[in-house]
């Protein structure tokens, strides 16, 4: 069904309606002692509120299928097709606004119908509260008639401090414009909070955050003055420091602070709430009566209150009774809930009774869960311990695996109905979780017990024997992270548990070198009782020495079992595993960025493609499954629609099908007659569409003979796509995109051209269709995205908001969204209705390539320049997974000093070899992407680098100190070379345009545009005022770097152009391109003088020698070649085993013969002789897991290894 009409609820059937209803009733037998559950203790049961219970009860009203599925899951049941129905849906109103997702679960139930500007975060469900009429009616009146600007609600765990701010949250929601809750309970940074905060009351328009914290909070009041805001931060006091620093932040928090003090200082109309159970010193200081400043210390229920939650919980007394009550636990909720169990199971309700027996009166609240937890049997503490660390809602099924098979599923649920009984234990349609302060209680009580562990265990000498040594610490029984958990959750972990042991054990084993020796001591006693038995000890410990910033280089784990370890970016060089066992542990891919990504038709299978490989990950099990080599960048990829084969479409114009079962490679389509580079399968999967210079040509899948084509773009054909469904006639629609700037609509079977779309202002890079078929998505380089109807031909809406291009788009289905990946690092997901931007994403550090979408919509894929493959919950917007690459592929070469030769590239360092001794001798750290190119300056100690981050940055070669940063280019920055007298600097790169740099004062002098698309690659002559631009769109430009003017344009090569070089004396150009050729220009007269075939894949980088007399060229077949100026090659170097990526000639001393340098994406920089080709020397960096021992290591698939061996690894 299209989006235009889709379902948007059900309700239950008679059969569905029976069948809950018997569940219900076995589980009231069981549970509530044969009684009906009442419509409360359905809300405490399902989490649902009572308006949404009722609904389903009734089955009149509809709601949605999700509900339906968690009100059944309560009771066991799972939701089949004939428990609901479908009825009529209303007509859609074209005046209703698109409501604001959250970037959280969504908004409780009992919350008002959202508005526009909305987003509750992990806002509990609200629609059980009990009193508090007078607190929200004076915080109604501080914040809406007195125009509050800060206004803290303070009091100690269990107060119901959370539950107040939803409550006064929706009770204001008329009176603001943004309405946006969120919880501290995780510790976001500042800029973390911020960067969800800002896209929001910014409406889209603020996606990339200002940097520092102070201009972070500038920009925020700037929006609170210009919108009134109502913001609710939770659980304030997960910031701030614990003892006797009262209202003093954790180390590097302290930018919350300076959040508060701008707020409550700041003038604007806005309002930011903020509960806590300590009092930050800001707004200590600038609070008072009559002051736009507040705070107000929660009292405890009042005794009516008392008596309703009491009631709820099945307890009586007199009003006497309850007001001791009250006072015996200050009115605290949550103490009372708990209590609350005790009374009705112990004394049968009576409170009366309960108070006259003293021996369950209990001081404080901790002193009360401590009771309560000394009471909990060991099964029961350890599912406490497991939910802490989740930090999320669980389910039964994970709760069984992580407590092992060994104990009965009967005894858990036992276990959680006692737990929830006593209000340990928060029960809802997701699973299982806890209440803020039981979670704190928790891990704080583990963390005690760890330190005191490690302590103990890392003294000289051990102490491995004696009543002090628990059968089960906590160390080997927990982990302290998760690896194979969500994203997000892992680092939530890695803040609230792993930070502050990590802290304590520092400040208790001092100095360094000590700490360092206590680590070893520990592994050496959990080696000698743990070896070979199933533990969390050997993760746990390599993440603790990780977080302190200790070298793991020969550590010893060998015959340990290693769970849940997340090892992406850890350096376990020498790491001695032999024997080891891994169980759900995560290890870095040796991989660069990928390009594509895409999930197979039924979600469980998600493919990504880099350089050198495709990759198939197992989405069920999170784990790595196959690995199919490439040679070359891959550009696209899709699954045929049964899932049984996988198209990948490269760089170099070949498309491979692949056996998804085996991984077997099935037909390779390349070659002048056979090429392609995108390609689409029909909707029954018997026709291959690919995209071939200016046609799309079309294979029978079975006997792959070519059966068609189709023709009429006048440029190349970037894109392919074909609608999954016929349309409403009959035909199967092909769309294909050109550079030509337009998209036309094919009927597959005809082959004609139905319609001509255009009105992007630059080439079409990506196309999608909506599970329908009816629309059409185009992602274009101009950075909007066009919704096309695709019957008509007509232009539906243009979405814009990106601020570079948009390299790939896709429809969520069984939704109205469309998602959209960019170069601008972000993912945005749209309304396609109305044309809004509903949520921004910073998805990537760097370039977003591309995003695929799960069949269901519930989860989505993108590929980035960080070389992260991650998974999004498209609910949340939270990121399940991310898993990373490890690579340091070189892009730039240059030689920078007598025997210095610098090295740049995907790693985002710069590198200084000294080439006598082959050792990298200084490090320069600072972009935040790729290095892509190096250029010495010519006369002065300076080197300059360009990076993928948009900037170059000016360094002292022998101090390695960062001079300047260069930023005017508004993406990244591919080409950079000084003129010969060292004046100007010039560069290029994504923006299309090139510039020239004052070398001195770092000005800007010059842009160049007339490119339209990337420059790739840029020369200044040595004598003449040229400079000569190699880009995407097949062109070089020569310009006059004075006037700025366009001399002529170069053109004959076939693909784009990737490098260019001036000769010394001016009177030659080089040029090297994807269509395999070099070519010799004369600059004069703009004509080619020679064209230079021989590589047989792109020519990616070209240079003069230092006499101008031979030209070098590198190509992506892993070889050099060394030619004369008439066009003869005279060598071919061989040795690298992937693309040559940059050149430079080194002379070793005066007077001698030059060498050559080239660099390469195999990781290497090799010296080669010129006139022999022998390969004299190579220069490597060790890779992320060099000499790391796996002999006998049990747990790792095939291809895993494989890919360890890549970075080093030993088996």
């Amino acid at each position: 069904m299209g989006a235009n009409g889709r379902r948007r609820g059900v309700v239950l059937t008679p059969q569905g309606q029976e069948k809950l209803e018997g569940a219900r009733r076995r589980v009231e037998q069981q549970d509530n002692y044969g009684q009906r559950f009442t419509l409360e203790e359905l809300c405490d049961r399902t989490q649902l509120s009572l308006k949404t219970i009722t609904k389903v009860l009734d089955a009149k009203v509809t709601v949605d299928r999700h509900t339906l599925e968690a009100f059944f899951a309560t009771f066991d049941l799972s939701l089949d097709r004939a428990d609901y129905r479908f009825p009529a849906p209303p007509e859609r109103s074209q005046s209703t606004p698109p409501t604001l997702p959250s970037t959280h679960p969504p908004a409780p139930p009992s919350t008002p119908l959202p508005s526009p500007h909305t987003s509750w975060g992990e806002a509990i469900d609200v629609s059980l509260f009990y009193g508090r009429t007078q607190e929200l009616a004076m915080l109604e009146q501080w914040v809406v008639n007195q125009r509050c600007r800060l206004v803290a609600l303070l009091g100690m765990g269990g107060m119901g401090k959370t539950a107040l701010s939803v409550k006064l949250a929706q009770t204001l929601q008329p009176h603001f414009e943004f309405v946006l809750w969120r919880s501290l309970r995780d510790a976001p940074q500042l800029s973390d909070l911020l960067a969800d905060l800002l896209p929001l009351v910014s409406q889209q328009q603020e996606v990339k955050l200002p940097p520092g914290p102070t201009a972070q909070i500038a920009r925020l009041v700037q929006y609170l003055r210009q919108h009134r805001c109502l913001l609710v931060l939770d659980n304030g006091e997960t910031i701030l420091q614990g003892g006797g620093t009262i209202g003093h932040y954790l180390p590097g928090y302290e930018a919350y602070g300076d959040l508060l003090q701008q707020v409550g200082e700041s003038d604007h109309q806005s309002c930011l709430i903020l509960t806590s159970r300590e009092k930050p010193g800001e707004i200590a200081a600038l609070e008072g009566d009559g002051l736009p400043v507040r705070s107000y210390l929660l009292p405890g229920l009042k005794v009516g209150d008392s008596q309703a939650l009491c009631a709820a919980k099945g307890l009586a007394g007199s009003p006497s009774d309850h007001q001791q009550l009250i006072d015996r636990y200050r009115g605290n909720p949550l103490a009372l809930k708990i209590v609350a169990t005790s009374i009705r199971d112990l004394f049968g309700g009576s409170i009366a009774e309960f108070l006259q027996d003293n021996t369950l009166v209990f001081s404080g609240m901790r002193r009360l869960l401590q009771q309560q937890c000394d009471r909990a049997s060991e099964l029961e503490k350890q599912i406490m311990t497991w939910l802490a660390i989740h930090r999320e809602w669980v389910t039964l099924d994970q709760l069984q695996r992580d407590l092992g098979s060994a104990i009965p599923r009967r005894q858990v649920l036992e276990a959680i109905e006692a737990l929830h009984r006593r209000s340990l234990v928060e029960r809802g349609t997701l699973g299982f979780t806890q209440q803020p302060v039981v979670m704190e209680y928790v891990l704080e009580k583990s963390l005690e017990q760890v330190l005191h562990d490690l302590l103990a265990w890392g003294s000289p000498p051990p102490e491995s024997e004696g009543p002090g040594v628990r059968a089960n610490p906590w160390f080997h029984q927990y982990p302290l992270m998760r690896a194979s958990g969500k994203e997000y959750i892992r680092q939530s972990q890695v803040r609230v548990i792993l930070a502050p042991l990590a802290e304590q054990l520092k400040t208790q084993v001092t100095p360094r070198e000590q700490l360092v020796s206590h680590l070893k001591r520990v592994l050496d006693w959990v080696r000698s009782r743990f070896a070979q038995t199933p533990s969390y000890s050997a993760a746990n410990l390599i993440h603790l020495a990780h977080h302190l910033g200790c070298d793991l280089s020969g550590y010893d784990f060998s015959q340990l079992w290693v769970r849940q370890a997340h090892l992406v970016s850890v350096p376990l060089k020498g790491v001695n595993f032999s024997g080891a066992t891994f169980e759900h542990s995560t290890f870095a891919q040796p991989s660069t960025y990928s390009r594509a990504v895409a999930f197979s038709p039924d979600g469980t299978l998600l493919a990504s493609a880099d350089f050198n490989h495709l990759r198939l990950w197992d989405m069920t099990r999170d784990r790595l499954l196959k690995t199919m080599p490439h040679n070359t960048w891959v550009w696209r990829l899709t699954f045929s629609p049964d899932g049984t084969r996988l198209a990948s479409g490269t760089t170099d114009n070949v498309v491979s099908l692949w056996d998804v079962a085996t991984g077997q490679c099935l037909k390779v389509l390349k070659g002048e007659e056979e090429g392609c580079s995108s390609m689409a399968f029909s909707p029954d999967g018997r026709v291959l569409a690919g995209t071939y210079h200016h046609q799309v040509r079309l294979w029978d899948t079975d006997t792959w003979q070519l059966i068609g084509t189709l023709e009429g773009h006048g440029q190349r054909v970037a894109y392919v796509a074909i609608a999954p469904v016929p349309d409403p006639q009959g035909r199967v629609i092909v769309a294909s995109g050109s550079h030509d700037q337009t998209v036309r609509l094919w009927d597959l079977h005809s082959r004609q051209c139905l319609h001509i779309l255009q009105d992007h202002a630059n080439l079409v890079w990506n196309l999608a269709f909506s599970a329908d078929g009816q629309t059409l998505a185009t992602s274009s380089m101009d950075g909007t995205i066009g919704l096309w109807e695709v019957a008509t031909g007509r232009l539906r809406r243009v979405l814009k908001g990106h601020t570079h291009m948009v390299s790939a788009a896709t429809f969520i289905p069984g939704t109205d969204w469309l998602v959209s990946s960019s170069f601008d690092q972000t993912l945005k997901y749209w309304d396609i209705h109305q044309g809004t931007c509903l949520h921004t994403t910073v998805a990537h550090r760097g370039e977003v390539w591309g995003v695929s979408s799960t069949a269901d919509g519930r989860q989505i894929a993108s590929v980035g320049n960080d070389k992260l493959v991650k998974r999004w919950d498209t609910q949340t917007k939270q990121c399940l997974s991310a898993v990373g690459g490890a690579s340091s592929q070189i892009y730039g070469v240059a030689v920078v000093g007598p025997g210095l030769v610098a090295s740049g590239g995907d790693d985002e360092v710069t590198r200084l070899w000294d080439v006598a001794t082959g050792q990298c001798i200084t490090t320069l750290a600072g972009h935040s992407s790729w290095v892509w190119a190096i250029a010495p300056h010519p006369t002065q100690a300076h080197l300059a680098t360009a990076g993928g981050d948009g900037t170059i940055k000016i360094w002292d070669r022998q101090t390695g100190q960062l001079r300047r940063t260069l930023a005017a280019h508004t993406a990244a920055i591919y080409g950079l070379t000084y003129r010969a007298d060292g004046t100007v600097l010039a560069s290029c790169g994504a923006d299309a345009g090139a510039k020239l740099w004052d070398a001195q004062s770092g000005e800007c002098l010059r842009t160049f545009a007339g490119h339209r698309s990337w420059i790739w690659d840029c020369a200044l002559a040595t004598h003449q005022p040229w400079l000569v631009t190699a880009s995407n769109d097949e062109t070089l430009k020569l310009w006059h770097i004075h006037t700025g003017e366009c001399l002529r344009t170069l053109t004959g090569h076939k693909e784009r152009i990737w490098a260019v070089a001036i000769a010394p004396n001016d009177r030659l150009i080089a040029s090297g391109s994807e269509d395999y050729t070099a070519k010799l220009w004369d600059p004069i007269t703009g004509d080619c003088l020679h064209t230079l075939t021989g590589h047989h894949s792109q020519i990616k980088t070209v240079a003069f020698t230092p006499d101008g007399k031979y030209l070098a060229t590198g190509s992506q077949d892993c070889t050099l070649k060394l030619w004369d100026l008439a066009g003869q090659c005279l060598l071919t170097f061989q040795g690298h085993r992937s693309a040559v990526s940059s050149l430079a000639f080194y002379t070793p001393a005066p007077g001698a013969a030059p060498l050559l340098i080239s660099g390469s994406h195999d990781e290497t920089l090799r010296l080669w002789d010129l006139t022999t080709g022998e390969c004299l020397q190579m220069l490597r960096t060790p890779r992320l897991y060099e000499g790391m021992a796996l002999t006998d290591s049990q747990g790792l698939n095939d291809w895993a290894i494989a890919a360890l061996q890549e970075l080093g690894a030993q088996v």
